[in-house]
């Protein structure tokens, strides 16, 4: 009985701990802060500068100074936005299992229980869309109403086995009270399946950005295992329930990690995606075509192709192109043609050769160039 009644003040002692922790050391604790932020920015750098297939610009464009901490600020903020909508299927769960309150000692047992009946929904409204999308058919949106079936039929064995195991579930007495309880049950597990749907969507597109190789079988697989993995951090953390609230966390963390890792070994490029966000989000990339005047000696108008750049009112030393800035940080501004603005994304690296690093000095951005229809 003592040991039950410490676990909950563990982690209000280890928070006190760590306020006591900060306020004696906030010079040196912001220091290194700030110089991992410093070091996560140069990181994102080379992260963006390999992506677009021109890490010869990296070095001379490096700067140090406050906007490597904004850059990493903002791949902080994509990266939490993308993982976290991906866990909306693990939101949807832990909301049930905190209405239902299982007992500790059978919270275990009844996660085990719900996380069956989710997966089992999650490949019944999967596995079809799939075959069909390999036949080259489009699934209808009624497929997507099976998601609440599975549920629906497991719904009142779930209540009457485990009536006497939540706390909640001990107040259905009533019929309206059991149909209720069946409606919530259905709701909860079907949402959590149904959005469950986006890793998988995720993963589809990284294969046709990427051109993997792998098949649709493979990517079927890999959908199917996203979306169960998805559930980790909530199954981490109700799984520990009868062993205290910092137990809980440490589950909730666990199962967090090994779906990144999951993620990680099905999407390698994983960590690149909110670093394209988060330098597009800076503007330091951008795809809108200008008119740029240059003034260079060592790329004077006669050394350049006039028609991909579209060279105009020109000098040896002074002209204006068209073109858009592909990578513009510290001193260096990466212009490329314009024909290159339309380019997939997943094609633009093969294509950056016809970029020119310019330095920031000698190029002067004027109007935009209206697409033409």
């Amino acid at each position: 009985m003592r040991s039950a009644k410490k676990s909950p003040a563990q982690p209000a002692r280890s928070f006190s701990w760590m306020l006591e922790l900060l306020k004696e050391h906030y010079g040196w604790i912001s220091a290194i802060i700030a110089a991992l932020a410093t070091l996560a920015g140069i990181v994102n750098l080379v992260t963006y500068s390999h992506y677009i297939g021109r890490s010869d610009v990296f070095m001379p464009s490096l700067e140090l100074g406050p906007g490597l901490i904004l850059l990493w600020l903002a791949y902080i903020l994509f990266f939490v936005l993308l993982i976290g909508s991906m866990l909306v299927s693990s939101l949807f769960l832990s909301f049930g299992l905190g209405e239902l309150r299982p007992k500790p000692q059978y919270a275990a047992s009844i996660v085990r229980i719900i996380t069956v009946v989710t997966a089992v929904t999650m490949l019944i409204v999967v596995i079809p869309v799939g075959i069909q999308a390999f036949r080259g058919e489009t699934a209808s949106v009624l497929w997507a109403l099976l998601v609440f079936a599975t549920p629906a039929l497991c719904s009142w064995f779930f209540i009457a086995g485990n009536i006497d195991k939540a706390e909640s579930l001990g107040r259905v007495v009533k019929p309206w009270q059991w149909l209720w309880a069946c409606v919530a049950f259905t709701l909860v597990v079907g949402f959590a399946a149904l959005s469950g749907i986006y890793p998988a969507w995720f993963v589809t597109v990284f294969y046709q950005e990427r051109g993997i190789a792998g098949g649709a079988a493979e990517a079927g697989a890999f959908c199917i295992i996203a979306m169960l993995f998805s559930l980790a951090p909530c199954i981490g953390y109700y799984q520990l329930e009868s062993k205290g609230r910092a137990a809980q966390i440490r589950g909730a963390l666990g199962g967090l990690v090994v779906f990144l890792a999951v993620l990680m070994l099905m999407i390698p490029a994983l960590l690149t995606f909110p670093s394209v966000f988060a330098v597009k989000f800076l503007g330091i990339s951008d795809r809108q075509v200008n008119r740029y005047l240059i003034t260079n000696a060592e790329y004077p108008a006669d050394s350049l192709d006039v028609e991909r750049w579209s060279i105009s009112r020109s000098m040896e030393r002074k002209y204006l192109i068209e073109g858009f800035a592909l990578y513009r940080y510290g001193a260096i501004v990466l212009l490329c043609p314009s024909r290159l603005a339309d380019t997939k994304e997943k094609e633009l690296d093969q294509h950056t050769g016809q970029c020119i690093p310019f330095a920031k000095s000698d190029v002067k951005q004027l109007d935009q160039v209206a697409k033409t229809p």
